[in-house]
């Protein structure tokens, strides 16, 4: 009874792309998740981003085609979701690039020409332009999570002001004036989209902290599914097969991937998303192994047990 009960797990496990005894499904969908997670970013028309990305799915594909047993419908569906990505990333790849803003010259280049009669301080309004540019400069490698300390923000616009307080002195149709004015925009319009960026996160954070909270628990300790014990019947080994599957195979990539893409959240708490990702896929998915393992083991120890006697009395001359 219990050799047909070991069967009957491993039928139900071996299933599963992520099983031990079956690994490289498991790696080839961990690699797609990532991709997946990864194309939804991906700006369009970026060869660099498609090609990194195909050069995962390759990973995947070798994984998948190193399988035997590739008639299995976890194989086909995992091989139908890389084909698919493939063409996705590929019809990403080739759509045209979006125009790229318009940026402020680094330094002073390019820098305001000297009028041929000059009306105002040549010099003091390619130093006005420097001051801008460098100013834009800094704010771009500013994490735009500091962007919640209001008196950052206060500083940058007190900044902003002071630039159109001292370019308000020169005159507006010169064309020199106006290239000014043009990198003044440009750097406020910067602030303006990080500050709405920002605010959009921020409006997601409840519910973002709050499902995170959900996955705490749903993968504490004692919500896993349990290690089974004896007496075993073919129906509680399918019922606890079914929901290792379900938790290790299923949820447990979704949920990580999930929690990767909110890590760009910059309204969330540095490493909220990161952490809880890295429990995940180290302590949750080292825990369930485990609990395999020793299911696996209570299951097979008795039937090992039995076949060593049968070879002791098969081995034993009954005259003995």
């Amino acid at each position: 009874m219990r050799s047909i009960l070991l069967i009957c797990l491993t039928l139900f496990l071996s299933m599963s792309p992520v099983l031990a005894g079956d690994p490289m499904v498991a790696k080839a969908v961990a690699r797609i998740v990532k991709v997946e997670a990864a194309e939804a970013s991906m700006p369009a028309g970026d060869q660099k981003s498609a090609a990194r990305l195909n050069s995962d799915l390759n990973w995947a594909q070798k994984r998948l085609n190193a399988v035997v047993q590739n008639d299995t419908h976890e194989w086909k569906a995992a091989n139908a979701r890389l084909q698919a990505m493939r063409a996705k990333v590929k019809a990403k790849a080739s759509q045209a690039k979006p125009a790229p803003a318009p940026q402020p010259a680094p330094g002073a280049d390019p820098s305001p020409q000297p009028a041929p009669t000059p009306r105002y301080e040549h010099v003091k309004l390619v130093s006005l332009n420097k001051e801008i540019s460098n100013a834009w400069n800094n704010l771009k490698v500013v994490p735009l999570r500091l962007m919640k300390d209001a008196n950052r923000v206060n500083g940058v616009r007190r900044e902003i002001a002071g630039f159109r307080k001292r370019l308000a002195g020169f005159p507006a149709n010169d064309s020199n004036v106006q290239l000014v004015t043009a990198n003044l925009n440009d750097f406020e319009g910067l602030l303006q989209a990080g500050l709405a960026k920002l605010g959009g996160d921020q409006g997601q954070v409840a519910s973002i902290e709050q499902r995170i909270q959900g996955l705490r628990e749903k993968y504490a300790k004692e919500a896993l599914p349990p290690a089974i014990k004896p007496p075993f019947t073919s129906g509680n080994v399918e019922a606890w097969a079914r929901h290792m599957r379900q938790m290790r195979d299923k949820d447990l990539p979704a949920d990580i991937a999930w929690l990767q893409s909110m890590e760009s959240n910059a309204a969330l708490k540095q490493n909220l998303a990161g952490g809880q990702r890295h429990y995940l896929q180290s302590s949750v998915a080292r825990n369930l192994n485990e609990i395999e393992k020793l299911v696996r083991e209570r299951i097979a120890g008795p039937v090992q047990e039995q076949l060593r006697n049968s070879d002791w009395i098969l081995e034993t001359n009954p005259k003995d």
